[in-house]
Order: structure tokens, then sequence, then C-alpha cells
């Protein structure tokens, strides 16, 4: 076989357009963009920029060999050198303020300049490696703040904050919080503040700082600032129950998630590769001969490991084999909590929590308290009232019209 020519396609999310290289041999190169219409264009400097961002952030947003896995997938490294780190955050500190054109997660409804992809790829990145210090030095701190005089240094008390989006002060903050340098977070939520009191992320990021510290009272007075400021915003709702969950006041806890706005999950749209033709796999004596798997286990004091655990458990505990087995076969194995995801698996989290506290029964006897079911609703004066109402409509439903008016006139003449 013989190649002669070859397209590499690659997606810019910011602009919604299809970028591609096509090489012939013999020939050239060229790359051009594809847009929404079908129709061809020139590539940009900015285009290439922002297809050099987005597809970094495949690269990082996939990178979950458990989320997604593909047969003959060989992942590499998105950012292998320091020199290609150093042009990312410079293209990234360039782009930054149109990353809400990416979306965001399933858990937010509004899209901002701290709630979206972006935002959330460079977290994943840096924190995965603890590099926070790095993350608020390189891309944030520079957006943030003005250094006087000049000199480029670390945020310090010279430094003055610029007031040109206070939510990147929130990510900085969150990034100070997480690298463990909470005295430049404190000055930089509270700089922000002073800026915009009623920016909802940097309420979110004190508040969680407040419950860490045991401050409870000060986060609930947050908290509530937070839903009073975003009340369409899920996270909010979820932080203030939260921390009434943390100062066991289970009543207010289950009301305020009962009150959270609850959205449609939307999973990650995974790009499909078709099964392959054929797999060639290498050799089990080439990948022995590389690899040292080290001495063999022998766990000669407590005697062999079984091979099958379900075996070992047949043998050596029959009833808790038949347990597994009765377990197999219940209605656990239906329940809806495996298949929850976004808002509903996080309210799911806060009721699991709640019931670890009280117990199952405490919790039901709180919900009886705090909310009236239909079925109780229907039951509640004199138990039988309400069916027999029904049955009296449905046998109404069945009488002429005059018939109805003599009996409401005898009724009401017999109560007079």
């Amino acid at each position: 076989w013989k190649i002669t020519s070859g397209t590499y396609c690659s997606y810019n999310a910011f602009s919604n357009v299809d970028l591609r290289v096509q090489i012939k041999i013999p020939g050239g190169v060229d790359a051009y963009i594809v847009t929404v219409l079908g129709e061809r264009k020139e590539v940009t400097e900015e285009l290439w920029r922002e297809c050099q961002i987005s597809s970094l952030l495949r690269a990082i947003m996939h990178s979950d060999p458990l989320a997604y896995n593909v047969t003959g997938l060989r992942r590499v490294t998105p950012v292998p050198t320091l020199r290609d780190e150093a042009r990312l955050v410079d293209a990234v500190t360039q782009q930054f303020w149109n990353g809400w054109s990416l979306g965001s997660n399933a858990e937010t409804q509004m899209i901002s300049t701290s709630r979206n992809f972006l935002a959330d790829g460079l977290m994943r990145y840096f924190a995965g490696a603890g590099r926070y210090a790095d993350y608020a030095a390189e891309i944030l701190a520079p957006l943030a703040y003005a250094p006087l005089g000049g000199q480029q240094s670390p945020v310090r008390e010279s430094m003055d904050f610029k007031g040109v989006d206070p939510e990147i002060a929130s990510i900085l903050a969150e990034t100070y919080l997480e690298g463990d340098e909470e005295v430049q977070a404190v000055r930089v939520m509270h700089q922000a503040l002073k800026v915009k009191p009623s920016c909802y992320p940097l309420l979110y990021i004190q508040a969680e700082f407040l419950r860490r510290k045991d401050q409870l009272e000060s986060a609930l007075k947050i908290a509530r600032m937070a839903v009073k400021y975003a009340p369409s915003e899920f996270h909010a709702w979820a932080k203030l129950a939260e921390i009434y969950i943390d100062t066991k006041d289970f009543k207010r806890a289950l009301l305020t998630l009962n009150a959270c706005p609850m959205y449609t999950f939307v999973g990650r749209d995974l790009p499909r590769v078709p099964p392959p033709r054929r797999i060639n796999y290498p050799v089990k004596s080439d990948i022995l001969a590389d690899y040292n798997l080290g001495e063999a286990f022998n766990n000669s004091t407590h005697g062999p490991v079984p091979s099958n655990s379900r075996s070992s458990i047949d043998s050596d505990a029959p009833g808790l084999a038949e347990e597994m087995a009765q377990n197999e076969t219940s209605d656990i194995l239906r329940l809806s909590a495996p298949t929850l995801n976004g808002t509903f698996a996080h309210a799911y989290r806060f009721l699991s929590n709640i019931f670890g506290v009280v117990g199952w029964d405490e919790l039901l006897l709180l919900r009886s308290q705090v909310f009236v079911m239909e079925e109780e609703y229907r039951n509640s004066s004199v138990p039988g009232v309400a069916v027999d109402d029904e049955v009296e409509d449905e046998e109404d439903d069945h009488l002429p019209l005059s018939a109805l008016r003599e009996r409401a006139l005898s009724e009401s003449q017999s109560k007079g």
C-alpha cells in the first residue's frame, strides 16, 4: 500500500468551525477551515490559537481511562515539555475571557468567566500534579492583579485588584485554598468583595472556607447571601444544605434540598470510534520481557490466597453466601441511585449523609414533619374520608342535574 494524501481535522470549539490540514504526496500542505454551513475559509492566527486550546482541553477532559476508553487507544501527555506549557499559558491568557463560549457542565445554570469548561480544564490540569501555585502565579494572578512599579512579582500587599471581573478572583482564592495558602486566599476574597459584594462565586468560596474552619454560623450567613444573589444556581443551594447538615438542622436541610433547582443532566459528548476490524496485540512474552513483575506472592502464614473469592465464601461461611445470593435477587439492585447524575446525584448524596447521621426511621420522621405526602394529604383528616369523597363524586357523575339540585336543597334545609 502507498499513502498519497491525508487530512487532519480538529474542531475549534470557540468559533464552532472545523480546522483541516490536508497533505498531498507529492504536492504540499494546505490548511483551511470549514464552517457549519460548509464554507471553506482561510485560517487566521487567532483560529490556530483557539484550536490549540480546544484540542488540549479535550485531551485533558478525556484523560480519565474509566470515563473514556477505546480499544487500541494510546494516551500521550497533552503538554510534554515546559516549552509547550509556556505556549499554552500564553494562549490561555489571551483567550481566557472567551472561555464562556465553550459552555459549562450540567450542574451550572449561568455560564460565566469562572464557570466554564476552560476554567475547569485548567484547574484539572494543574491540580492533577498539585501545582496550584503555578496556576495562580502564571495565569490567574496576571489576569486579576496589576503589580505596582511595573515589576513582575508574586501577589503581595503591593498589588491592587483591577476589578475587571471579580469571578477571576474567586478562582484565584480557590486555588490558594487548595494550595494551603489561606492568608493569600483571604486577602484576595477581601479585596474582591469590596469591588463586588454580590459576586456569587466569591461568596460560595468564602462559605466553603468558613465551613472548613468550623465557623458554621458565619458560613451560614454567607451561604444565604449566595442563594439570595444566585437563586437559580444549584451549587449555592447545595452549599446551604451542606451547612445545615453540619449544624444538625436537618429540617431546614430537607427544605433547602427540596427548593434546589434541578437541571437535566447532559452527558459529555465523547467521540465514538467504530469497532476495529482486526486487532494485533503484542506477544505475551514480549510484554513480560519489558516489565519486572517481582517475586511471586507467597502467604505461608495465613495460607494460600484463594483464586475465587466466591468459592471461599461458599466453603467458609455458608450463611454469608446465602445472604449474598439473597441480596442479588432482592430489590436493592433495582434502586435508582447508581443511575443518578448531575444535580440529582448531589442531592441524593446529601440525603445519604443525613441518613448516616440520624438513621432511616428518624429520616422518615423528619420527612413527615417537614413535608406532606400526597397520600397523607388525602387521608389527613379522618381515615377513609378522602376515599369516600372520591366514591361519592363518582356516583354523583351518574346522577341527573335535577336530582343533584334537589339533594343540595334538602341538605341546606336540614342544616337550617
